[in-house]
C-alpha cells in the first residue's frame, strides 16, 4: 500500500502504538508521520541548524507513542543518539553513536562508528542512561548514511540480526585484455566512485570512514592521501575540473544533495556550484569548463540537465522524459552526451547531440547497459553491459554520430558496479582502467541471534 506519494528522501519507517507511521523525509530530512491508511504527512520535528543538526535518521518510536529515538547527523563531528518529544519537538541527546534501538528488557543498544555494539541500562521514564556502556559485539558493518541503509535490527521479542563488517576493497588497474593488478597492494578500504586527474597522476575517490562518506585525493606516485571535503554526512561522486586544480562532488552539507567544488589539495573549504529543489546527485564539467552537466532526482524522477554557470539562468534539458535517466557523460569535444535511460523497460545507454539534445537520439547498448564513459581520445565509448561485460564502442562523431564497431574487452563481473553513476576510471591513454574489487577471501555475513535479551541482561544487568 502506498502511504506517501512523492516522499522525497524518505527513509526509515517506524510504527507507533496508536497507528502512526514515522519516517524522516523532505528536503530538510525532518521527522514526519503519516496515518497507517495513508494521507498527507505531518511535521513532528525538524533539525535545528543553529545547533549544527543536519538531519534525523533511523527513527524508533518508544512505548507510549510520545517520544522517538533518532540519530542526529551533524554537519561536523560525530553523530548523536537522541530522543524527540512529539509535543514540544525538543531533542535530548543521550550519547554518541550511529544508530540505536530501545530493548524492552530496559536497555539502549547503540551501534558505534567503529563497528562496535554497546549497551547500557535505560531509564525509560526519565529518558536517561544508567551505568557504564558494555561492549556486546565488535566488527559490525556501519550503515550507509547516504542511502539510509541499516545493518542491524532488533525485535521486541529478542531476535537480534546484524551484518558483519563489510569486506575491504582494492583499486585495481585493468588493461584492455582484462589483466588486473592492485593499484597499491597495501591500500584497502570501503571505496566508492572515483575519477583520474587529466594527467593520470592523482585519483579522486570516495571513502567511507565510520558513519561518514568523504572525498579524498590519492597521489599515485607517493601514495599520499588528502581529504577534500569533511562537512556533511556524505560527499561522493567526484569528478575533476579540466585544469586539475579542483574536484567537483555531491554533498549533503547544506541538508540535501547539491554540487560543490573544492581544491584538490584541501587548502580551502569547498563552495556551492549548483543546487536544485529536486536535489542534485551527479555533476561534471565540460572539457572547456563552460558547461556543467548534472542529474537531478534522488530516489526517483531522475533527469539530466546542463547549464553554463555564470551565464545561463535557466538550465538546458538534456534527458527529461517521464523515465529514469542518469549517468551523463559528455564527449571530450563537447558535442555528444551519453547517458543511461530506462525508457525501454531496462537500463540502456543512449547518445544525444549536445547542447541541442532534442535534435536526435541513438541507443548504443544492446540487451542492457549502464555506466557510460568516453575514451579520452573521443573515438570510443565504454559501458558495462547487463551481462557484466565491459564493452568498448568504436564511434565516429563527425559529421554526425554513429557506432562503427563493438568490442567486449573483458568480463567486469568481479568488479564493483554502480548502475546510477560510473564506478570506474579511464586512464589518459585509454589503455587501462581503474575498477574496485573486494579483497580476495573477504566476505560479510548476516547473523541472527535469538533470545538476545538474556545475553543483554547477563552482561549489562537488569
Amino acid at each position: 500500500m502506498l502511504l506517501v506519494r512523492d516522499s522525497a528522501f524518505g527513509f526509515g519507517g517506524a510504527w507507533s502504538d496508536d497507528g502512526w507511521v514515522y519516517f524522516t523525509g523532505g528536503a530538510a530530512q525532518a521527522l514526519l508521520r503519516v496515518r497507517a491508511e495513508g494521507g498527507k504527512p505531518e511535521l513532528v520535528a525538524r533539525p535545528d541548524t543553529a545547533r549544527d543538526e543536519l538531519f534525523f535518521q533511523w527513527p524508533q518510536i518508544l512505548p507510549g507513542g510520545r517520544t522517538a529515538l533518532v540519530t542526529i547527523m551533524r554537519r561536523r563531528g560525530a553523530a548523536d543518539i537522541a530522543t524527540v518529544d512529539f509535543a514540544s519537538g525538543k531533542t535530548t541527546v543521550l550519547t554518541r553513536g550511529v544508530q540505536a534501538w530501545y530493548a524492552p528488557s530496559g536497555h539502549l543498544v547503540v551501534l558505534e562508528a567503529d563497528g562496535s555494539v554497546q549497551a547500557r541500562r535505560f531509564d525509560f521514564g526519565r529518558l536517561s542512561l544508567r551505568g557504564r556502556p558494555v561492549t556486546m559485539l565488535d566488527g559490525v558493518a556501519v550503515g550507509n548514511i547516504a542511502t539510509g541503509t541499516s545493518t542491524v535490527a532488533l525485535s521486541n521479542t529478542g531476535t537480534f540480526v546484524y551484518q558483519t563488517a563489510l569486506p575491504q576493497q582494492q583499486v585495481m588497474r585493468v588493461t584492455r585484455d582484462g589483466r588486473a593488478q592492485p593499484l597499491d597492494p597495501s591500500w584497502t578500504g570501503l571505496f566508492g566512485e572515483m575519477d583520474l586527474s587529466p594527467d593520470g597522476t592523482r585519483l579522486a575517490i570516495t571513502i567511507q570512514r565510520g558513519e561518514r562518506v568523504e572525498v579524498w585525493v590519492k597521489t599515485l606516485g607517493t601514495g599520499t592521501l588528502t581529504r577534500v571535503q569533511y562537512e556533511g554526512t556524505y560527499s561522493y561522486r567526484p569528478t575533476w575540473t579540466p585544469d586539475a586544480r579542483s574536484v567537483l562532488f555531491i554533498s549533503d552539507r547544506s541538508g540535501h544533495s547539491a554540487a560543490y567544488r573544492g581544491p584538490a589539495d584541501g587548502s580551502t573549504p569547498a563552495t556551492l556550484l549548483r543546487d536544485d529543489p529536486r536535489a542534485l546527485d551527479e555533476a561534471s564539467l565540460s572539457r572547456d569548463g563552460r558547461w556543467l552537466i548534472y542529474r537531478t532526482g534522488s530516489g526517483g524522477g531522475r533527469d539530466v540537465y546542463a547549464i553554463r554557470p555564470g551565464t545561463d539562468s535557466v538550465p538546458t534539458p538534456i534527458a527529461t522524459s517521464p523515465f529514469e535517466e542518469y549517468g551523463p557523460a559528455l564527449s571530450p569535444n563537447g558535442r555528444w552526451v551519453a547517458y543511461t535511460s530506462e525508457e525501454s523497460g531496462q537500463p540502456e545507454v543512449y547518445v544525444r547531440p549536445f547542447p541541442n539534445a532534442q535534435a536526435a537520439r541513438w541507443q548504443v547498448s544492446r540487451a542492457g547497459g549502464t555506466e557510460p564513459a568516453w575514451a579520452r581520445s573521443g573515438r570510443e565509448l565504454f559501458y558495462r553491459s547487463a551481462a557484466g561485460d565491459f564493452v568498448a564502442l568504436d564511434v565516429a562523431t563527425s559529421p554526425s554520430f554513429r557506432v562503427e564497431a563493438e568490442h567486449v574487452l573483458f568480463s567486469a563481473r568481479d568488479y564493483v558496479a554502480n548502475p546510477l553513476n560510473r564506478s570506474y576510471a579511464v586512464s589518459p591513454d585509454d589503455r587501462s582502467f581503474l575498477f574496485l574489487r573486494h579483497k580476495p577471501g573477504a566476505q560479510s555475513q548476516l547473523i541472527m541471534v535469538t533470545n538476545w535479551f538474556e545475553e543483554l541482561q547477563a552482561k549489562v544487568g537488569k
